[in-house]
């Protein structure tokens, strides 16, 4: 949390706020300033798009970078790949059949997902739901950080506001879109895009 990521003294942001969709409500997630997200404006919800970087892929096990969000996806989640240069919207959701931190490296993952041609380097997004996931319309303008949230609790609720325009930039390597910032120039093209170099 904390990390830099807006360029620009004043980020404009879509009037009225969005509450997180509470099928992603989980102890200990957060959700970092710039991650991609798709807001509905009638019913004023937001889903994050949960991006993470494939390692490696071997037995039909993918590890991914699991250091981002703070959670793991439970088993019976899902996961999509998404491209790098076109995010696909109607990609095939896999359910995920297994999950256990990684041996070398416990930041990391092993997610057993039969993902057809997955390979080191792709990003996946896990979801809650199996439908296709919502394409990204928006970058998240601050950190949402659930801690200890009691999930069954019904007035448990996080919100956060959605930027779709700042001609200042965005630090995307710093982001969960830094893997298809190509596809997110594409589909946000009001927020200028900046590297790290």
């Amino acid at each position: 949390m904390h990390i830099p990521v807006w360029l620009g003294h004043h980020i404009p942001r879509v009037p009225g706020g969005f509450t997180l969709d509470r099928s992603y409500l989980s102890a200990g997630l957060l959700i970092p300033a710039g991650t991609p997200i798709h807001y509905d404006d009638a019913t004023k919800v937001f889903v994050p798009i949960l991006a993470h970087d494939v390692i490696k892929v071997a037995d039909g096990v993918a590890t991914v970078n699991a250091s981002v969000f703070g959670v793991a996806p439970a088993v019976g989640a899902y996961a999509i790949k998404v491209s790098a240069t076109d995010f696909a919207s109607n990609a095939k959701a896999v359910a995920i059949t297994e999950v256990k931190a990684n041996a070398e490296n416990p930041e990391n993952l092993d997610i057993k997902v039969a993902i057809e041609g997955l390979a080191a380097g792709d990003v996946i997004v896990f979801s809650s739901k199996s439908d296709a996931l919502p394409t990204p319309n928006a970058y998240l303008l601050n950190d949402v950080f659930l801690g200890d949230i009691d999930v069954n609790d019904e007035t448990a609720a996080a919100t956060g506001a959605a930027v779709v325009y700042n001609p200042d930039g965005l630090m995307i390597d710093r982001t969960p879109g830094a893997g298809f910032k190509e596809a997110l120039s594409k589909l946000i093209p009001g927020v200028l895009l900046k590297s790290n170099v």
